[in-house]
């Protein structure tokens, strides 16, 4: 037929889906880092870095501080970090002191510097971590989203419609943005769901009763 196409044969279909959160979410985090989100508790605390600003002379009570881990630098008046002060049993010019209850004394007012930054790692009950390890994958999940949207035709009704994917892969790559406007973009593939009848790759619903009022 001169190469004119008659009929195209299609064997499968593909699908990838991408969306942006406007807010930093743990959960999609948690996904995208293939372990989840860890919850710190009573009796399985994380060890997580705190970071503390304090004046000269000033006492603070470093809460949970792993021992070995305190490290006090001085700001200089530019604002760039200055120097690394060492520890001792009594606060001076150069040294500033620490109990073995983590009550904390700043470098006293013949320093050179006046006010300091106090990095330490403390071990928290309750907070929140992702690990995110180079091994460590996605798995597959069902992913369920509910979308907000208007009819053109009555533009002052918001409605509701509800997105399935029955077998999702998370992707790993992150892609975080910090700042006053933080987002974090999700994405993956849509995978064929083989174990169903209608081997779906995604569903769309809509009843015209969704309203965004009534959810």
């Amino acid at each position: 037929m001169n190469g004119t196409l008659i009929k195209r044969f299609y064997t499968g279909k593909s699908g990838e889906f991408s969306c942006t959160n406007a807010l930093l979410n743990f959960n999609i985090l948690g996904q995208e880092s293939g372990t989840g989100k860890t919850v710190a508790t009573t009796t399985q605390t994380i060890e997580m870095p705190k970071i503390i600003k304090i004046s000269t002379g000033q006492t603070v009570n470093l809460t949970g501080y792993v021992t070995d881990s305190v490290k006090v630098y001085g700001i200089s008046t530019n604002g760039t970090m200055g120097k690394e002060y060492t520890k001792s049993t009594t606060a001076s010019a150069t040294e500033y002191a620490i109990t073995s209850a983590g009550v904390l004394t700043a470098p006293t007012s013949d320093a050179e510097d006046m006010t300091f930054i106090v990095k330490y790692q403390r071990n928290v009950s309750e907070g929140i971590a992702i690990y995110n390890s180079a091994d460590k994958f996605p798995g597959t999940i069902k992913l369920t989203l509910k979308v907000i949207g208007v009819d053109p035709c009555s533009a002052d009704t918001v409605r509701a419609m509800y997105v399935e994917f029955p077998s999702f892969q998370v992707s790993p790559e992150v892609d975080l943005t910090l700042g006053t406007d933080s987002g974090i973009a999700f994405n993956g593939t849509l995978q064929v769901d083989y174990c169903s009848e209608d081997k779906a790759l995604y569903n769309i619903y809509f009843a015209p009763e969704d309203t965004e009022e009534d959810n």
